[in-house]
């Protein structure tokens, strides 16, 4: 990511809200369509312009050409109250010249990282994630992928905490027919139609079975037939992509587990919930 001041304008001081609230709903716009990191942004007056640290996800990511309808109305709006356009300034001593291409990926994984905000989207060959503005989806595809990135850190953060819905948010994360991973399948599928590659949906995988040639042998959990991939047993160890379960048939993903319980191992690891 890199990190851009964006400076904005002048502002009337009586108005500051009206003026934050037309930037705020910008930025937004932006962060739907997977321009920008919206979690780590700071919107602030300063020297009497409006103007907000962002973090952006490439270094194209503020071009018109990747703008949403909904992102060029809201910069159409920006402009009229500020009488300019924003002036993006890279706030990096060595910003990233180019992003990875989803071009030369034999496969892509639908996955989010709690501690990060970046692309959901992960290139299959090595570990690098792929901006979603880039990918060839409509406005709308783009907007679901970040509503399930929402909810999936969600999920994540209820599962971390360790109350009563512990186990209710791990099945969400971890099982292929759970609602969460529904809606990150049929996105899967949207994303492999646009882009003719083949796209996996990545199914979390904490716990496991302390008999280890149990777990190396459990099946995929939506279709029953053998998915591991011998030649990839880590998880801290070894690169994100790979993984060491892979169906094709049933595009999805997953690690080995690390943590030893039996009793919450059966969780996403058989055709019943």
């Amino acid at each position: 990511m890199i990190l851009y001041q964006v400076t904005f304008g002048p502002y009337c001081k009586e108005n500051y809200i009206e003026a934050n609230d037309i930037v705020e709903s910008y930025l937004i716009s932006l962060l739907r369509n997977g321009q920008i990191c919206y979690e780590t942004n700071k919107v602030i007056p300063w020297q009497e312009n409006v103007i907000a640290y962002v973090d952006v996800i490439g270094p194209q990511a503020n071009k018109l050409k990747y703008h949403s309808k909904d992102g060029l109305k809201k910069l159409d709006k920006v402009k009229d109250y500020f009488k300019q356009e924003p002036v993006w300034t890279v706030h990096e001593d060595n910003p990233v010249a180019r992003e990875t291409s989803w071009k030369t990926a034999s496969s892509l994984f639908l996955y989010s990282d709690p501690f990060e905000f970046s692309s959901p989207v992960s290139h299959g060959d090595r570990e690098a994630d792929i901006s979603v503005y880039l990918l060839p989806l409509s406005d709308e595809i783009r907007d679901k992928i970040y509503c399930w990135q929402t909810k999936y850190k969600h999920l994540t953060q209820i599962w971390f905490d360790g109350d009563a819905l512990e186990t209710p948010a791990y099945r969400e994360l971890s099982h292929p027919e759970s609602e969460l991973s529904q809606e990150g399948r049929h996105l899967c599928k949207k994303i492999e139609k646009a882009t003719g590659i083949p796209t996996y949906y990545y199914l979390k995988r904490f716990y496991c079975y302390e008999d280890h040639e149990k777990e190396r042998c459990r099946p995929c959990p939506n279709c029953g037939k053998s998915w591991h991939v011998p030649s990839y047993e880590g998880f801290f160890h070894s690169p994100f992509f790979q993984l060491a379960f892979r169906c094709k048939s049933c595009r999805l993903v997953s690690h080995t587990g690390f943590h030893i319980s039996n009793r919450y191992a059966k969780i996403g690891d058989s055709l019943n919930k």
